[in-house]
This record gives C-alpha cells, sequence and structure tokens, in this order.
C-alpha cells in the first residue's frame, strides 16, 4: 500500500503539472495522518534508581496511527513561518515479567497492569531560505524552530487484591537550528527535506528530520506524502525523570493553501 500510494503521487505530478502554481499563496493548512513505529522507555527515579521500563516489551504499549497540522505563512519568496501540533496516545495492558519501581510505587512481578502514554508536541519555526537557483528549481537555508514536548504516563494495576497507581508528567521546551531543501523538479511537484535537532543539554536532545514529495494539482490545494523520524531524550532539570521516544515511519496528507 505505501508503494503504491507513492506511485500515485509521482502519476499525480505528471498529469496535473500543467495547473499548478505558487503564485500569490499566503497561508497553507496541512492535515497529516502518520504511520509510526514506536521505540520508547521511561525511568522515574526516588530516593533510589527507578526500574528502567521498555514501553512496548514490558507493558505492550505498541504502534499507533495519529493525527498531525501544520499552518505555514509564506511571509516573502524566500521565508515562512510554521506552527506544528502532534498528539498521540498509545495504551496496553500486560501481566508484568519482572518487578517494576515508579518512585516509590512497586508493581511486582505477575501483576497486571494497564499503562497510558499521552504524547503531544507543539513547535513553531521560520525557515530562510537563502539559496535560490536556477530560478526556484533548488532552495536551501536554514530553520531555526523552539518546540514544546508533553508527555503523560501512567500505570495502574493489581496483585492480590491490592490496586496502586503511578502517574508522571513531563513538559520540556528545546530550541534547535536545522536545514531546510526544496527541490522543484517541474511547475506543481515539489520534493522537501527538513532536519533539525539539538546535543544533550539538562533537559535531554532531539534529532528531527522528514522527506517528501507534495503534488499541487491545483493552486488552493495539495497532497503529501513522506517519512519522518523524530528521536527524543527527555529529563527534567533535576534529571529524576527520563523519557525516551523514537517515532519514525511514513505519513500522509492534504493541504488547503490560500
Amino acid at each position: 500500500m505505501k508503494v503504491l500510494f507513492f506511485s500515485i503521487l509521482i502519476v499525480l505530478a505528471i498529469v496535473f503539472d500543467a495547473h499548478a502554481g505558487e503564485e500569490d499563496v499566503v497561508l497553507e493548512l496541512e492535515g497529516r495522518y502518520w504511520f509510526t513505529d514506536l521505540k520508547a522507555s521511561t525511568r522515574f527515579d526516588d530516593e533510589v534508581r527507578g526500574t528502567d521500563i521498555n514501553l512496548e516489551r514490558d507493558l505492550d504499549l505498541r504502534e499507533e496511527n495519529f493525527p498531525e497540522g501544520r499552518l505555514t505563512w509564506y511571509t516573502g519568496p524566500k521565508s515562512s513561518l510554521f506552527f506544528d501540533a502532534t498528539w498521540a496516545k498509545w495504551e496496553g495492558e500486560e501481566t508484568l515479567s519482572q518487578t517494576i519501581a515508579i518512585r516509590d510505587r512497586t508493581f511486582d512481578i505477575g501483576a497486571r497492569v494497564a499503562s497510558e502514554l499521552d504524547f503531544q508536541l507543539y513547535r513553531i519555526g521560520w525557515v530562510w531560505q537563502f539559496i535560490d537557483a536556477s530560478d526556484g528549481l533548488v532552495k536551501f537555508g536554514t530553520l531555526i524552530d523552539v518546540r514544546i514536548v508533553h508527555a503523560n504516563f501512567s500505570v495502574e494495576g493489581a496483585l492480590n487484591n491490592v490496586s496502586q497507581r503511578a502517574e508522571e508528567d513531563l513538559t520540556v521546551p528545546l530550541a534547535s537550528l536545522g536545514f531546510a531543501l526544496d527541490i522543484n523538479p517541474f511547475k506543481g511537484t515539489n520534493l522537501f527535506f527538513r532536519g533539525s535537532g539539538i546535543p544533550n543539554t539538562p533537559y535531554g536532545y532531539f534529532v528531527s528530520g522528514e522527506a517528501g514529495i507534495k503534488i499541487i494539482p491545483f493552486k488552493n490545494f495539495s497532497v503529501v506524502g513522506g517519512y519522518r523520524y523524530e528521536d527524543f531524550n527527555a529529563n527534567n532539570t533535576n534529571d529524576t525523570t527520563q523519557v525516551k521516544l523514537r517515532l519514525i515511519g511514513p505519513f500522509a496528507g492534504l493541504s488547503l493553501r490560500f
């Protein structure tokens, strides 16, 4: 299905080439659906070190697909501002094969637990493509963004009729610098590449990137598809909470352009 989708995008690019245009577009509202593969782990320390918990293996949190939204304001031929929002939730239920400790809560081996991870990502950024070759064929420049990552994690379970619940909340602000590359081989088709990141800080680190193709059959409408990678290692300032989250997979979407 993924191969078929991208094949259709290429065909559309050729068929609608003569109808598309970028003229006078100021705002673009894009909705996406992201098909992800999840790799995640957590640790919550108290007076002693907590358990390193693999969310897929230990708690059966599995892959989920979820929506994204993006608003882009084209402030000029070489610059744009954008705002992204991503929301995701993973749920699982598992009988523990090991004892896990989350601060002052201990869930013993054999306990049946229900777990939930809520994840939100908000990002605002500025793209300045100061290199413009061959009248828009290739555009390249910097990407500066600020993002806020919010994660809420909870585990609830019972063993021998004794139930308990642990819940943790983490909000981390991160700023980064990256690049933005666009290739426009012919009218109505845009190949885009974006990447940004930040080295390890008291709040953690992240690496982010995406590559895709946008087909613009008409001035006010586009179809987009590609591949995206997000890798977070987030900590609170006193280093007693750690959330590692890697999301990777293809996405597809539509946009309205004004």
